[in-house]
C-alpha cells in the first residue's frame, strides 16, 4: 500500500473513532474523555453554585433547623406522647417535684437551667447554669412482671418507657428531647419480652449531667422509678459508645429454684410447719425473719 492509501486509511479509522462537534470539527476519543473530565472540574462546580449574577445561591445546612416550625411527635411507646397520658399516670409525679425544680431551677427552651441566684448588688439576681452531656453506660435491673418488655411500644408499660420519664424527671433529658430516644441516642443492649426479668441490663445514652457525682445522679434516678426497677450504676463512655453494637454476646439465664423439682407433699408440710401456706395465713400478714430462716434451712436439703 503506497503513502496516500495509508493515509486515507488513518483519516477513515480517526473518522469513525471521532465524534463531530458543534461546529462541525472532528473530536477524537482522548480529546472527548478529556473534555468530560474538565467539564464537571472545580472551578465548574463552584460557578453552578452561583446564580446568573454571580451570587452564591442559599444552601441548606441542616434540614432538622429548616423543620423546626413543623410540629414533631413523640415517640408512640414514650410516655410523653398524648396517647400514652393514662399510663404515664400511673407513676408519673408532679412537676414540681423534679430535680432541677428542687434545686430552684427552671428549665429554658434551649436546655439550659436559669433560677435566682444570690448578689450582693441585686438580691433578684438570675443565675444561667449550662449543663455538660455526655455519653454514659447505664447498668439497670427490673421485675418485668407488670411490664411488656424492655422496649417502647404503644399504649403497653414498658421498662424504656419508665427509664425515661424518670431520667426527664431528674433532669438527664432536656424537655425537647423528652419523648425522642434518637436525640439523646438511646440504645438497648437487649430486649426482653412481656414478664420477663433482669439483673444486668446494659443501656447507652446521650445524657445531662445535672450533678458533678454519677452517684448523685444515679439516686435521684431512683428516686422518679418504681421500686420493681432499679439504676445500679451510671458509667461515663466513650462518645462513639453504642450498647447494641458493644456487646460480644447476650446471655439468658433461666433461674429455677431446687426444691421446686421435689414432690409437692413434701414442700407443702415444710410451709405448714411454720404456719406459712396460703390456706392458713392471710397474704397481708407478712413473715417474720425468724420463719424465714427457719423455711429456708429446711428448703436447703432439697439443693
Amino acid at each position: 500500500m503506497n503513502e496516500e492509501g495509508e493515509l486515507a486509511t488513518t483519516t477513515a479509522k480517526a473518522a469513525v473513532e471521532a465524534e463531530i462537534d458543534d461546529d462541525g470539527s472532528l473530536i477524537t476519543q482522548q480529546e472527548k474523555k478529556k473534555k468530560k473530565k474538565t467539564m464537571f472540574g472545580w472551578k465548574d462546580r463552584k460557578r453552578k453554585r452561583k446564580g446568573g449574577d454571580g451570587e452564591k445561591k442559599e444552601r441548606v445546612k441542616n434540614i432538622r433547623r429548616d423543620n423546626s416550625d413543623e410540629e414533631q411527635i413523640p415517640h408512640v411507646g414514650s410516655y410523653a406522647h398524648p396517647g400514652m397520658k393514662n399510663i404515664a399516670a400511673l407513676t408519673c409525679l408532679p412537676e414540681s417535684e423534679s430535680f432541677l425544680s428542687l434545686k430552684g431551677l427552671n428549665e429554658n427552651e434551649d436546655g439550659n437551667a436559669s433560677g435566682a441566684a444570690e448578689s450582693d448588688d441585686d438580691d433578684s439576681a438570675t443565675a444561667t447554669r449550662k449543663f455538660a452531656k455526655h455519653k454514659v453506660a447505664i447498668l439497670m435491673g427490673f421485675v418485668g412482671s407488670k411490664y411488656s418488655g424492655m422496649a417502647m411500644n404503644p399504649d403497653q408499660r414498658t421498662i424504656q418507657g419508665e427509664v425515661e420519664q424518670a431520667l426527664y424527671r431528674a433532669g438527664c433529658i432536656t424537655k425537647a428531647n423528652y419523648g425522642f430516644p434518637n436525640k439523646y441516642s438511646w440504645s438497648n443492649s437487649a430486649r426482653t419480652d412481656k414478664g420477663v426479668h433482669s439483673c444486668a441490663q446494659v443501656c447507652s445514652a446521650k445524657l445531662r449531667m445535672v450533678d458533678d457525682d454519677w452517684n448523685i445522679v444515679r439516686k435521684e434516678v431512683n428516686r422518679f422509678l418504681p421500686q420493681d426497677i432499679r439504676i445500679l450504676d451510671i458509667l461515663k463512655t466513650k462518645r462513639k459508645f453504642y450498647a447494641k453494637t458493644a456487646r460480644e454476646k447476650v446471655r439468658y439465664m433461666y433461674m429455677l429454684p431446687s426444691f421446686m423439682l421435689y414432690e409437692r407433699e413434701a414442700l407443702r408440710k415444710v410451709f405448714e410447719g411454720r404456719d406459712c401456706h396460703k390456706n392458713s395465713r392471710h397474704r397481708n400478714d407478712p413473715l417474720s425473719d425468724e420463719d424465714i430462716d427457719a423455711v429456708r434451712d429446711q428448703l436447703s436439703k432439697y439443693r
